[in-house]
């Protein structure tokens, strides 16, 4: 528990401000693993107080919540877009004309609004300049004015609390269909069963595995010393431009001078990144876990996209841009992409799942197949989805507006986290929102200001940069428990008390050393500018759709409220299906869904089927693009050892590609130790290495 606390408070100064290897930047978190293999490399010499395989798997549960909070599901962003719009707002003379924050809820935002003459309040001039503290390090916890952040404190608190308490039932519902009946890969869950010495072992005299400490193979050393030793070379090399540095890019951009290339490189997205090639060792050493299938789609990802939009971008009968919360056709195609797959996992356990709601409703299950925990989780879903709708009707958003929220990000991240157990893919981020989509659907028009701020706000903090998330992490943490013995139930339970403590603790801290140094006069890392980009966009949307709502005549009539029968079937006089509808997002959503029922069925019908469906949730994002090549050097390295030394070298060959992730883990760890260190010691920061992007 102290660990997840921990990690989430610190989680704003290492990612945000010093912009150190994270702590939470994807789902293999860099500070989890890194303190798991310190713990393990230690624990022999702990004689009989040494840990057990179980007991580290338990505190590596809890360090999984503290790394989301710390990482780009909240810190990345919070608590800027809790009050620095105020601020935007008095600097912008557009903004303050609109006055965009009359549409925002008073308990979204802190209570420190400007006066009448435009005065700015203590409590936001204090939280952007920093506080007058006389020289002290931290200023004195009482000189934050908590009294205007109560309330909205309060608020976020219970959202995030609901929706972390939904996310576990929700992965404790699925989890025996998911491990025990289709039998996902888990390989994030493999990767650590060889770490923790529980994995399939090593072949004995006899061709039998036997189980032994990774510790003790000289092959794991081997991948563990390449990769350090590589990393160490390289942040030396950053400190330090003169030494020497070990390329671990390969740079085709020269390419572009050629017509075909240059074409590709146009692909938003992918374009800049397909003919550069990136080995990171945790991409790597993770995808060498995963089916032939799944590396070799995530391998051919990028190319794959860039050579079927280019053609489309060429002849500019489509416009492919797209905003993060703003949407356009391909964040359309995405969403179809995850509805299909979300219909396909509905499919292959509609058995379980309708046993499990029948028990939840407590109605008999003559299988005996759905256990207590199981039927106990679903009413837990059901009452926590129902009781955030409730709150978001509280707050002024309509409860089919609610209820589509609630549904849209609970797709959203249950899909990450079956892609995530199918594929190992731990960097991923869906470029759909659920305000995009209903905005796509109806219309800004039809939803109305005071709707669509609520929803890009929501958007903003819950589900903006999914790169790490609590639900995919849950899923993994429970796949461990089940293989040490640990009651998965249990588990999810402590998981989420954990969570909402870190949640408590490391808000309140952050939020007192923001206010000790000043959001404005804070370091200015890449990691802070994001922060208040990430702030910002809420009301940028806002701002163009105001303007474009005026440009058609049609802001009076938005501005009394949300009109979605008119904007399902259109006004009086002038019927037609959802009227105010994006260009080409029925087609787009349509064609997401296709391509991953359709890879779906052909998988399931042809078991050489070389493409898993996942592909199509995750294409054309610039990360996957930039760890592609990593996963296809895993599948030519594992397809090369399962073709010339057979499964028995593949077996011994795991130990080394454990030692490459590793290797990346302590390397990222010593460079975190050595800012640390150089900033105590010159009070200036130093450079920034991050072991992966």
């Amino acid at each position: 528990m102290f660990v997840a606390v921990a990690l989430a408070s610190l989680g704003y100064i290492n990612d945000v401000w010093f912009y150190f290897s994270y702590i939470g930047g994807d789902l293999l978190p860099t500070f989890a693993f890194g303190l798991l293999v310190l713990g393990l490399l230690v624990n022999p010499l702990l004689g009989m107080f040494r840990f057990k395989p179980g007991e580290w798997v338990v505190m590596l549960a809890l360090a999984f919540m503290g790394s989301t909070l710390a990482g780009s599901a909240f810190y990345w962003q919070a608590p800027h877009p809790m009050i620095t719009p105020i601020q935007d707002q008095l600097s912008s003379p557009g903004w303050k004309e609109k006055d965009l924050l009359q549409y925002v809820p008073d308990v979204m935002l802190a209570d420190a609004r400007p006066a009448a003459d435009g005065t700015a309040p203590d409590a936001l001039r204090d939280y952007m300049q920093g506080i007058n503290h006389q020289g002290k390090y931290m200023a004195p916890i009482r000189m934050v004015p908590w009294r205007a952040w109560a309330p909205t404190m309060a608020f976020w608190t219970a959202l995030l609390s609901l929706t972390f308490i939904g996310g576990a039932a929700a992965v404790v519902v699925v989890h025996r269909q998911w491990s025990k009946r289709e039998q996902l890969a888990y390989p994030i869950v493999t990767f650590t069963n060889e770490l923790l010495g529980s994995g399939e072992g090593v072949p004995g005299e006899m061709g039998e595995l036997r189980p032994r400490s990774i510790f003790r193979r000289r092959v794991f050393w081997v991948g563990l010393s390449i990769s350090l030793l590589i990393l160490l070379i390289n942040g030396y090399y950053v400190w330090n431009p003169g030494s020497i540095q070990v390329a671990t890019t390969i740079d085709g951009t020269s390419l572009t001078d050629l017509s075909f290339f240059k074409t590709l490189s146009q692909v938003p997205g992918v374009g800049s990144k397909i003919l550069t090639i990136n080995i990171y060792f945790a991409a790597i050493g993770v995808a060498f876990f995963l089916t032939s299938e799944a590396s070799f789609s995530m391998g051919i990802s990028g190319w794959l996209y860039a050579l079927i939009v280019a053609p489309l971008i060429a002849r500019g009968s489509i416009d492919l841009t797209q905003d993060m919360l703003g949407g356009g056709v391909p964040s359309y195609v995405f969403f179809g992409a995850y509805l299909g797959m979300g219909i396909m996992v509905l499919y292959l356990g509609r058995r379980f799942y309708w046993a499990v709601t029948k028990r939840a409703a407590f109605l008999k299950d003559r299988r005996g197949e759905v256990l207590p925990h199981e039927a106990t989780a679903m009413r837990v879903l059901l009452l926590i989805a129902a009781g955030l709708v409730g709150l978001l009707w509280w707050v002024g958003l309509h409860p089919v507006l609610g209820a589509a929220f609630v549904a849209l990000t609970g797709l959203l991240f249950l899909m990450l986290a079956r892609v995530n157990a199918s594929t190992g893919m731990f960097m991923m981020q869906p470029f759909w929102q659920p305000v995009s989509i209903v905005v796509g659907l109806f219309g800004a028009t039809a939803i109305g200001p005071h709707a669509l701020a609520i929803m890009a706000i929501l958007c903003t903090m819950v589900s903006i940069d999914t790169r790490i998330a609590a639900v995919p992490l849950i899923a993994n943490a429970l796949k461990l428990a089940d293989d040490h013995k640990v009651n998965p139930g249990r588990m999810a339970s402590w998981m989420v008390i954990a969570i909402i403590a870190a949640l408590v603790i490391s808000l309140t801290f952050t939020i007192w050393l923001v206010y000790s140094k000043g959001a404005n006069t804070g370091r200015s890392s890449p990691g802070t500018n994001w922060a208040m980009r990430v702030a910002r966009k809420p009301f940028k949307m806002l701002d163009a759709s105001l303007d474009t709502m005026e440009g058609n005549y049609q802001l009076e009539y938005a501005r009394e409220g949300t009109h979605l029968l008119d904007g399902a079937i259109g006004t009086e006089g002038n019927r037609a299906l959802f009227p105010g509808r994006k260009d080409h997002v029925f087609t787009a959503i349509a064609l997401g869904m296709a391509l991953v029922l359709g890879c779906s069925w052909m998988r399931l019908r042809f078991s050489r089927w070389p493409l898993h469906p996942a592909l199509f949730l995750i294409w054309g994002q610039a990360w996957v693009a930039d760890y592609a090549p990593s996963f296809m050097i895993a599948w030519l390295a594992k397809g090369m050892i399962m073709k010339y030394g057979g499964q028995k070298m593949y077996a011994r060959a795991k130990s080394f590609f454990v030692g490459l992730v590793a290797g990346e883990l302590l390397a990222a760890l010593i460079w975190v130790l050595v800012g640390a260190i150089y900033f105590l010691i010159t009070r200036t920061e130093g450079q920034h290495f991050l072991t992966r992007q």
